[in-house]
Formats: structure tokens, C-alpha cells, sequence
């Protein structure tokens, strides 16, 4: 296996093919996605996917899992990995169970929590409901399985893994548009081609590095610390879910399905901010918990997030620049006239990600020092916060009103509150980086703004899709 630095960078290289597949692809068949199904069907299929995400959660077990695989082969203690996936696996089960009842519960008061949805749209809702349920229960047990791939350091494989599954699932859900298979054939193939992936993952991580499962080990110590980790780390990823995931669904309780679409664009274009920021991700898992381990100094720490953060900037930077400068203009070309709506909510939610999007390092050490229970309380006030305004604002306003509740969400909770907590809890210098990274490099993405939107107002240019 290649050593970890050439894992780093070839695992980044692939993480970016990737996502620029993602992008091109979603950039030429979302307007064909939209066009086919229609604005109500592509509503649909939206909250479906956020419904999958939310209700795809494990409870803080997989981050737990991570954190400890990571910590026993930092310490030379890798015969007790299949110990604690043992004892991890058998609260799966638990999971499992109370997913179970929680989506029989929710698909039987359909009709009460869409009350603004169609009849018709109600019936079709129930059944895609149906198939993301099958789905949600058979792959709350595979969640940990990317992150045994970072905590083995197996990042190339990995990121090879996602490429194929991306090109595959954008294969097929052409194929699918074009046999005429509409919502069904599209929300099939998005859950089923995830699913088979991360089975072929599993098989993988078996055959490369004897990944064992000891289903009959058991101990209280280990369950307790388990327990102890993921209950905070639950509290960080449910809070977190309610960024984004919980939105279309607010949408379409309290305004309309086409707001949900409206908003579906601005979560899809986040998404792949998101997904160029943390590229780095997991891929300095083990090299933070070894600082850790060895007792790095916070000076030490600090570096390596100003080191890990410019670069993140710089790419994150050039995306929401342009896309805020030049975004309007764009959207009327992509997806044709009447998505300003889309475009001004994209401008508020992309703006604060320019500060949190950059510190990938630092949540890796929350985790590592195990502080993650101040991760968690800030997400809690930022979801609060959230979903506040949009239950305020979201009757009148739609997706606009949804976009204020996330930029709150966003400046309260992941730029202020959690900044506090890396200088004073972990002791990072937040002011030396804050001025090393941002202090340097924003004003230059300033100018670059300047000139976009000078560009946008007296430069137009002819439609490419139209």
C-alpha cells in the first residue's frame, strides 16, 4: 500500500475528478432532470432525497467507530478493532428497529405533515416513500464502512469507489429518463446503485485488510465509551441534518413544492461546495490522531489548519466568488427564466461558507480530543436558530425565507460559537489563522468579486441551453 502522504494526494486528485464529474453531469441532465419529471415530480424527488439523508443516520455510531479504529492502529492496538465493530454492530440492530417504527409512523401521517401537497402528489409521495424506507434499513448497517476506509487509510480505493459510483448513477438515471421511467425509475436507481456500492466496499476492506466483525465479543467498559462518544456525536449529526435536510420538508409543510425545487437547486450547488471543500476530509484522520497521541502542541495544530485551510480557500474562494458574481446570469442559462429565486437564497448560504468551509483540520481534532459534545450544543443552537426563522419566514417567503434561516444557522452556530470552542477548549489560535488564511486571501477574492459583478450587469452573454 502507498504511504500516507501519496495516499493524501492521489486520494485528493481522485476526490476532484470526482466532483468534477459530479458537476458537468449534474450541469447538462438537471435541467433534463427538471424538464422531464416537472417542476412538481422534481419537488418530489428532492424531498425524498432529503428524507434518505435524515433518517439515514446512525446515531453517532460510525464516527465512533472511525474515531477508535483510528486511535488503535495509532497506538499498535489493531486486535481490538474487530472487538469494538463487534460491539457496535449489535446496537445496529437497535437502530434498525426504531427506524423501523419511526418511518411507519411518518408514512402513516403522510397526509397530515405534506397537508399543502396534491392529492396526487400525496400518492405518489407514498410510494417512493416506500422504496427510500427499504433502503433507509438496509443501509443504516453499512454507514461505517467509508469511514474504516480513512481510519485504514485506504483513501484511494475509496475515492476510486465514488467515482465509479457516481458515473454509474448518472448512467443509469439517464437511461432511466429516457426509457420514460420517470420518478420511480429515478428514485431507484439514486438509492439502489448506493446501496450495491458500499456492499462491494465491505467485500473489499474483508479481502484487503482482513476487516473482521467479533459478533459475539461484549463488554460494558467499551459499550460505555461507545456510547459515550456517539451520544454527542448524534447530537452533532442530527443538529447538523437540520441544515439542509430538514428544509424540503419544512418547504413543503409550510409553502409549496415549487419552492422545495427552488430550494432543491440551491442545496444541489452547496452540495458541491461542500463537496470541494472536503475533499481533505478524513484524509488527515490518522496523521491528527497521531499528533494527538504523541501530545502535538496546539502550535503545532495551528499550522497544519492554516496549511490545510489556504488551500481549501483558494478553492472554495474561485466556486462562491463566481458563482455569487456571475450566479444570476448563470442560473438563467442552466436552468432557464424564473430561478432568481434560487440564485439570491444560493448567495446567502454560500457567503458564510467561506469561514467554516476552511477548517477541516479542526473538526478533525474535536474528534480526536473527544470534545465533540461542544460540536454538538453549537449545532443545536444553529439548528434552533434555523429552523425558527424558516417556520417564521417560509409561509411567506419560500425558499428565500429558508436561505435567512440557514445564513443565521450558518454565522451563529459554525463561524462564531464553534470558533470560540477551537480557541478556547482545543487552544488553537483562531486569530493567527483567521488572519493567515482570510486575512490575506479574501481581499483578492474582493477585487475578483468586483470585477464579476461589473461583468454580469454590463457583459451578457447568449444562452448556452437555450
Amino acid at each position: 500500500m502507498i504511504n500516507s502522504t501519496q495516499q493524501v494526494k492521489t486520494g485528493a486528485i481522485l476526490s476532484y475528478i470526482t466532483i468534477a464529474f459530479n458537476i458537468v453531469a449534474s450541469f447538462l441532465y438537471t435541467p433534463f432532470l427538471v424538464r422531464t419529471l416537472g417542476l412538481s415530480d422534481y419537488g418530489l424527488f428532492a424531498l425524498s432525497a432529503s428524507l434518505v439523508s435524515y433518517f439515514s443516520i446512525d446515531l453517532g455510531l460510525s464516527t465512533a467507530i472511525t474515531r477508535f479504529i483510528a486511535r488503535y492502529r495509532a497506538e499498535g492496538n489493531e486486535h481490538r478493532i474487530k472487538d469494538v465493530l463487534g460491539v457496535a454492530y449489535k446496537l445496529y440492530v437497535a437502530i434498525d428497529i426504531i427506524l423501523l417504527l419511526l418511518l411507519g409512523m411518518v408514512y402513516l401521517f403522510i397526509d397530515r405533515i405534506f397537508g399543502n401537497l396534491s392529492l396526487v402528489e400525496l400518492n405518489r409521495f407514498r410510494n417512493i416513500f416506500l422504496i427510500t424506507s427499504l433502503f433507509i434499513l438496509l443501509h443504516i448497517p453499512l454507514l461505517p464502512v467509508n469511514g474504516c476506509f480513512f481510519a485504514y487509510e485506504r483513501v484511494v480505493a475509496l475515492k476510486a469507489f465514488d467515482l465509479i459510483n457516481k458515473i454509474v448513477t448518472v448512467a443509469l438515471l439517464v437511461l432511466m429518463l429516457m426509457l420514460g421511467l420517470g420518478l420511480y425509475g429515478v428514485v431507484l436507481v439514486n438509492v439502489m446503485s448506493t446501496l450495491v456500492v458500499q456492499f462491494i466496499k465491505l467485500v473489499y476492506l474483508h479481502r484487503k485488510e482482513g476487516l473482521i466483525i467479533n459478533f459475539r465479543y461484549y463488554e460494558k467498559g467499551m459499550l460505555k465509551s461507545i456510547g459515550a462518544f456517539s451520544l454527542w456525536a448524534t447530537v452533532s449529526m442530527v443538529a447538523d441534518k437540520f441544515f439542509f435536510s430538514i428544509i424540503p420538508t419544512l418547504l413543503a409543510a409550510f409553502s409549496n413544492t415549487h419552492e422545495v425545487a427552488f430550494f432543491a437547486i440551491v442545496i444541489s450547488v452547496e452540495g458541491y461546495v461542500l463537496s470541494m471543500a472536503r475533499v481533505f476530509n478524513g484524509l488527515f484522520l490518522t496523521r491528527v490522531m497521531r499528533l494527538v497521541v504523541c501530545n502535538g502542541t496546539p502550535e503545532q495544530q495551528t499550522d497544519l489548519l492554516i496549511r490545510v485551510g489556504r488551500v481549501q480557500l483558494y478553492i472554495i474562494g474561485i466556486i462562491v466568488v463566481g458563482l455569487v458574481s456571475l450566479g444570476k446570469e448563470f442560473f438563467a442559462h442552466w436552468l432557464g427564466m424564473g430561478f432568481d429565486r434560487s440564485y439570491y437564497a444560493m448567495v446567502l448560504v454560500l457567503l458564510p461558507c467561506l469561514f467554516h468551509l476552511t477548517q477541516t483540520i479542526a473538526e478533525e481534532l474535536v474528534y480526536a480530543h473527544d470534545k465533540i459534545k461542544y460540536r454538538a450544543l453549537s449545532y443545536v443552537v444553529g439548528s434552533m436558530v434555523s429552523v425558527t426563522t424558516i417556520v417564521l419566514l417560509a409561509p411567506r417567503y419560500g425558499a428565500i425565507g429558508a436561505a435567512i434561516g440557514v445564513f443565521l444557522s450558518f454565522v451563529v452556530a459554525h463561524n462564531i460559537i464553534i470558533d470560540v470552542v477551537y480557541h478556547q477548549v482545543l487552544r488553537i489560535n483562531m486569530l493567527r489563522f483567521l488572519y493567515e488564511c482570510h486575512g490575506k486571501i479574501l481581499p483578492v477574492f474582493a477585487v475578483a468579486g468586483g470585477f464579476g459583478f461589473i461583468m454580469q450587469t454590463y457583459i451578457h452573454t447568449p444562452g448556452v441551453w437555450m
